[in-house]
Parts: C-alpha cells; structure tokens; sequence
C-alpha cells in the first residue's frame, strides 16, 4: 500500500511521498495538507462531506517525526445573516 506517512507509537513519520523534491530536510505540501484532511474528518457531522480545504503554510515543515492534533474552535454556516447549521458544535 502506498502511503505518505506511517505511525510509530505515538509520531507519525513521512514516507519518501511525503518528503519535498526539493530539500531532503522538508516535508511537501500536498502530503502535510492531505495529513491536516485526514485528521479533520472525525471532526465532521454525519452526513457532511468537505469539498474543498484551505492551508496557508506559513513556514515549511521540517522532515522529523510529529503529532498531530486539532479541534474546532467554531464553526457555523450561514446564510442572509441567518445561522442555517450551528450543529458543527452541537447546537448553539
């Protein structure tokens, strides 16, 4: 199975996908944006699909093994000024 990262014990360690092409010591972004994906998707509602995710890098990702962690910190879709779906945090 190809696979950008794998978990040993409690790190997750880079696959050679992961590593940049341009700097052995780096990790590339598409590898660190589809980790941060990953990691989100229990965070989900049932029932509700992300389409499209935003990462702003603002400083490289140095290739040694991490954690993980994220939490909501809010979240809400609204329409017309008009909460339609404040259930991301269990109702507001």
């Amino acid at each position: 199975m190809v696979s950008f990262f794998v978990r040993e014990g409690d790190q997750i360690v880079a696959e050679r996908l992961a590593v940049s092409p341009w700097a052995p010591n780096r990790l590339s972004g598409k590898g660190v944006c589809g980790l941060l994906a990953r990691d989100l998707e229990p965070h989900c509602p049932e029932g509700f699909v992300p389409a499209r995710l935003t990462v702003d890098l603002y400083s490289p990702v140095e290739n040694a093994a991490f954690d993980i962690c994220s939490a909501i910190v809010n979240a809400s879709l609204s329409q017309n000024g008009q909460v339609r779906f404040p259930r991301f945090l269990g109702g507001l």
